[in-house]
């Protein structure tokens, strides 16, 4: 891949109640260090109830390169069936995209560098 790549998270809404205040801080740091590897970065923010269909018209207006779903949705087991439905709509409307795994949004650089050739990175 020569193009820069384009990347998708979805996740809690920052500003929710939930979301805790360090990963708030990472999360909003995250999109300048994004930036600064030369990545396109978009993260989208989505109460459970309008995920399914905010990612299905966010994906359906766009090619992504990758997708990381937020650990508030893969790691909250009242939150499995959504979880399930994101990446069930990210297969349908960007079946090419990447699906990305990060433990924490401090980490989701090294995602992105596992797949894509930027810098510090290596493509697989």
């Amino acid at each position: 891949m020569s193009r820069t790549p384009t990347i998708l998270m979805i996740g809690l809404p920052i500003d929710s109640a939930v979301v805790p205040e360090h990963i708030k801080a990472q999360l909003n740091a995250l999109d300048g260090q994004m930036r600064g590897l030369g990545v396109n970065y978009q993260f989208v923010g989505a109460e459970p109830e309008e995920c399914v269909e905010k990612l299905r018209r966010v994906l359906s207006g766009s090619k992504v390169d990758g997708v990381v779903v937020g650990n508030g949705y893969r790691s909250v087991s009242k939150f499995t069936v959504e979880f399930e439905q994101l990446v069930n709509i990210v297969r349908e409307c960007a079946p090419t995209a990447k699906l990305l795994f990060n433990t924490t949004p401090a980490d989701t650089i090294d995602a992105v560098k596992r797949w894509f050739p930027v810098e510090g990175g290596t493509e697989k």
